[in-house]
């Protein structure tokens, strides 16, 4: 999961909560890590690491099965793009407001994913 959007990365933390299997991984700013790690999520402070290398290892290099855009900019959704394993889902529930995305169907399509909004 990732999310920029701290309220928006905290509400995506207690919906993951709350499955059987579920497992967070937050990206956020120095703000909300505290709250997100009581929330029972694994935050990563995107001041002080890289949030690619730190999700990567974290999922043994598979990557997440879905992934949070929160924000909506072209870095967050690039980010969301980037860990997410083949066949994962992105979900965007920031607004995105560019004219092109951070990636192209093709390459969303050689990877299998679900794309919802």
């Amino acid at each position: 999961m990732r999310g920029g959007g701290t309220a928006w990365a905290l509400l995506g933390a207690l919906c993951i909560a709350a499955l059987p299997a579920g497992a967070a991984i937050l990206v956020l700013g120095p703000g909300g890590l505290a709250l997100a790690e009581r929330l029972g999520a694994l935050p990563v402070d995107r001041s002080r690491e890289v949030p690619l290398e730190r999700l990567r290892a974290e999922t043994d290099g598979r990557g997440v099965d879905c992934a949070l855009g929160a924000v909506g900019t072209p870095a967050a959704m690039d980010l969301a793009f980037s860990i997410l394993r083949p066949g994962g889902t992105l979900c965007a529930a920031g607004v995105h407001t560019e004219p092109r995305m951070a990636f192209s169907p093709a390459a969303a399509y050689d990877r299998n994913l679900t794309f919802r909004t």
